[in-house]
């Protein structure tokens, strides 16, 4: 028999539950967004004055313990439980009524964390000390001491007396079903057996014939002359069926689904605290990278060695080395905040990478020592700091994240030389804009503009900068940049007319773009007028215009209409003194009319296609602009799109441009320039910068030791991958056919694993460390079948049954669940106790099964 794909593939790691008293019971992506957002947060703009060291506590409110946010000050509880509005926390940081912090507000992402914080419950990790919550150091906790850092050693399985075991595994298993007062039942039929292969290795169901030809075999009708019979199954027959599976491309896609989960899959960084959801195209070559890895049973060591440090490895192929930097994905994959007003970005990239080798890979959780030493495991931020120099040496290439700038900024991406495809010669749709009538201009001109272009070509008044081009072929194109202008005299009442066209969904972003502000060059926003197309901006309906005074105590005006992508349209604002007028694509109907008094009478500069600070650039084109230092009568900007020879409404919808892009580039990640160490950020900020930490690994690691020396340019990738792959604390296990136990994707919720299983080191040593592969157990996940007993035990039933899955005790079925609501492995962590005639079963901490027997 073929030995099975190797077990390791679809790990995660098994944590049998917590060693140390918790407040409460948080999720792993809880405690990081706590830990990795909303503690640095506090720290940085609320300790000065909410803290127990400092000078005088703010308000009697402390925030550096979970006890003094929960109680909070003296205005009361700052935190609602759900309900940002209602938080005084947030209000506050909104700068609604209080405002807090003094200076200036948070960052807008920051806000929307804490918003976020609030309306999941506000989960707080914290362990409070003068709770006496806390764990002594006493030594109890050092890498000496505990299981989860000695040597990984071969167990010898217990002796169990009977031959209903058929591998080693077994033998583990029989003993902890002796423990529970459980015994297992006689083997299922051979129908039900099939059933469950096809089901737990591919994820598919047999088909009718297939199910009436193997269960023929299986049960012995085709006898095969070498089998082996387990109870009355044949098992050649069985395992000849379990090959078959292994070799269709199936079984990868089946089970590379659970790495892709470890590995926090993703093709968009998901929301970035900008209400950007911005994409990485290329991010389905690493998905692919997985499945075929799982097919090609690739030995474990290597898989995350090539995940790690692929770039690095050396190759036999131009092909080999494509896949080994498609590998590398894995660190570049992920979800980080937005790298706008963030300048601890790098370092959440850092953050998010060490993240996933730590818990993914090792079942460690390093995270919190990002800020603090650990309190439950001996890992101190100096640790943490000696792996963030190995990925601050590493260059991160997620390309250009959907060109979202606010996101992320753009990177190279690895230029594949086999793994590639002929580039598709599609045609260029150029952005031509409606066609105006010969005598448009002059019309336009008749108004006497102050400035006048088609915006085809350069002007004397008008300045392109950070790459905004103006050509006949697309007239002003903005991308990351915008249009300078100045006015020759100050007014009181000014018009502009300009056509645009937005090629950006307004829905997929927190703004759309600023088509013109009419405000001087400032640091933020500056005063004065700003026109621009809304997103999603705290609840906004996207898609209108509105003008926006640059005021915060002046709200916006908003128009009515809904403005397409990919649609030109006409607008001709109007300031008369205290009065705005916005007409939008020549409907008599205003879209903008109301009262808004000028901010600031000294304008004297305009911007066109991005905020008067380089904000919010236009994603598409602009044409025919014209400005007007007086205000136009309502029949002049009729007229102004009356001669353009345009129905009413909007102008005709021009498909986005489609660019042919290389299909030979992959996320990954390689060598930075130059490889350095990296400084401690004290309380996790960047700006705040400690003594420099030597590249390394945790200081808690004992086999095999660390390199005494390590060269300061030397890349520590594949020394990081080959500490990693062999982890004890991480007990690698997503079971496929030895339904023994099962993992979480989130696997370090609690610092490290806090039970030992002999099992798991049996199986560890022997199935990965000497072969890298596993064995095919035919044990109790497929055996089981229902029959009632006299002891407690639990079955996976008979196929044929409406209720296959069940716990019996006697004559009673007490729990049953449909095959098709619950995966196998959930039925392999049941939990059952028998106490008189009580009987209690659990699965994942669940009450499932709570019967009380009557005799």
């Amino acid at each position: 028999m073929q030995n099975i794909r190797s077990l390791a593939f679809a790990s995660a790691i098994w944590l049998a539950g917590a060693a140390w008293a918790q407040t409460e019971s948080l999720t792993g992506p809880e405690r990081d967004f706590f830990e990795n957002r909303i503690r640095p947060a506090l720290a940085k703009y609320c300790y000065e004055c909410h803290s127990s060291e400092s000078d005088k506590v703010g308000g009697k409110l402390l925030l550096n313990t979970k006890r003094g946010l929960s109680k909070g000050g003296e205005s009361g509880r700052i935190v609602i439980d759900r309900d940002p509005d209602a938080s005084l926390l947030i209000q506050a940081l909104r700068w609604d009524g209080t405002e807090m912090p003094p200076e200036q507000p948070v960052p807008e992402a920051v806000l929307r964390d804490f918003e976020k914080w609030v309306r999941s419950g506000a989960p707080d990790p914290r362990v409070d000390e003068e709770l006496g919550l806390e764990t002594p150091r006493d030594g109890s906790m050092t890498p000496q001491k505990h299981w989860a850092f000695e040597p990984i050693r071969v167990p010898r399985p217990p002796s169990v007396g009977t031959d209903w075991a058929r591998d080693p595994i077994d033998q583990f298993v029989f003993s902890k079903l002796i423990q529970k007062e459980l015994k297992p039942t006689q083997d299922a039929p051979a129908r039900t057996l099939v059933r469950r292969l096809f089901y737990d290795l591919i994820g598919l169901p047999p088909s009718k014939s297939q199910i009436d030809r193997w269960s023929a075999r299986i049960a012995g009708s085709q006898q095969d002359a070498n089998a082996a019979p387990i109870g009355s199954l044949n098992r050649r027959a069985i395992e000849v069926l379990v090959d078959e599976l292994l070799a269709s491309p199936h079984f990868g896609e089946r089970w590379g689904r659970h790495w892709l989960d470890v590995a926090r899959y993703g093709e968009s960084n998901g929301n970035d605290g900008l209400a950007r959801n911005a994409t990485f195209p290329h991010a389905w070559r690493y998905r692919d990278y997985v499945i075929r890895a799982l097919n090609r049973d690739t030995p474990y060591d290597r898989f995350i060695a090539e995940q790690i440090a692929g770039d690095l490895l050396p190759a036999k192929s131009d092909l080999e080395s494509d896949w080994n930097k498609i590998a590398t994905g894995f660190l570049a994959l992920g979800s980080n905040p937005a790298s706008a007003m963030n300048v601890n970005f790098n370092m959440d990239v850092v953050a998010d990478q060490i993240g996933v080798v730590s818990s993914g890979i090792m079942g460690l959780s390093v995270g919190c020592a990002r800020c603090h030493d650990h309190k439950h495991d001996p890992i101190p931020t100096r640790d943490y700091y000696a792996m963030a120099g190995i990925f601050t040496s590493t260059m991160t290439m997620w390309g250009a994240a959907a060109n979202e700038k606010l996101t992320a900024p753009t990177t190279p991406l690895h230029e594949l030389k086999v793994l590639k495809r002929t580039d598709i010669s599609l045609p260029q749709i150029a952005p031509v804009a409606p066609e105006f009538p010969d005598g448009y201009a002059e019309v336009i001109r008749s108004l006497q503009p102050a400035i006048y272009s088609k915006l085809d070509a350069p002007h004397a008044d008008l300045r392109a900068e950070d790459g905004a081009k103006m050509s006949p072929a697309t007239f002003a194109t903005m991308g990351k940049g915008r249009i300078r202008g100045k006015v020759h005299r100050k007014t009181d009442s000014y018009s502009v007319s300009f056509w645009f066209r937005n090629d950006l969904k307004s829905s997929s972003v927190i703004m759309t773009a600023c088509l013109f502000s009419f405000a001087n060059r400032a640091k933020l926003e500056g005063v004065g007028d700003h026109l621009g197309l809304s997103g999603t901006y705290r609840g906004a309906d996207p898609g209108h215009l509105f003008i926006f005074p640059g005021v915060k105590a002046v709200p916006s005006v908003t128009g009515t209409a809904v403005i397409p992508e990919h649609t030109w349209n006409h607008v001709v604002l109007v300031r008369e003194k205290a009065r705005i007028r916005l007409q939008l694509n020549g409907v008599e109907k205003l879209d903008i009319d109301a009262e808004l008094p000028p901010a600031s009478e000294e304008v004297r500069e305009f911007t066109l296609g991005s905020r008067s600070d380089g904000m919010f650039s236009l994603q598409g084109n602009m044409t025919e602009f014209a400005f007007f230092d007086r205000a136009l009568s309502p029949q002049e900007a009729k007229l102004l799109h009356s001669a353009s020879g345009q129905p009413e409404g909007s102008g005709p919808v021009q498909p986005a441009p489609i660019v042919p892009s290389p299909n030979n580039l992959a996320m990954g990640v390689r060598e930075a320039t130059t490889a350095s160490d990296c400084k401690i950020n004290i309380n996790g900020e960047s700006q705040n910068l400690g003594e420099s930490v030597p590249r390394g690994f945790l200081s808690a690691w004992t086999e095999p030791k660390p390199p005494v020396a390590v060269p300061a340019d030397k890349e520590m990738r594949p020394f990081l991958s080959s500490m990693s792959e062999a982890s004890r604390v991480g007990k690698l296990k997503w079971t496929i056919a030895k339904g023994t136990i099962s993992g979480t994707a989130n696997a370090a919720e609690n610092g490290f694993l806090t039970s030992r299983e002999e099992f798991l080191d049996f199986d560890l040593q022997c199935d990965f460390q000497l072969q890298g592969k596993g064995i095919f157990n035919s044990g109790i996940s497929f055996r089981f079948d229902s029959k009632p007993d006299s002891a407690p035990h639990f079955n996976l039933g008979k196929a044929s049954e409406g209720e296959p899955f069940g716990v019996f005790y006697g004559e009673w079925k007490l729990k049953a669940v449909p095959e098709e609501e619950i995966e196998l492995e959930q039925w392999n962590r049941l939990c059952l106790k028998v106490a008189g005639e009580k009987v209690q079963g659990w699965i994942n901490d669940e009450l499932l099964v709570d019967y009380t027997l009557e005799r």
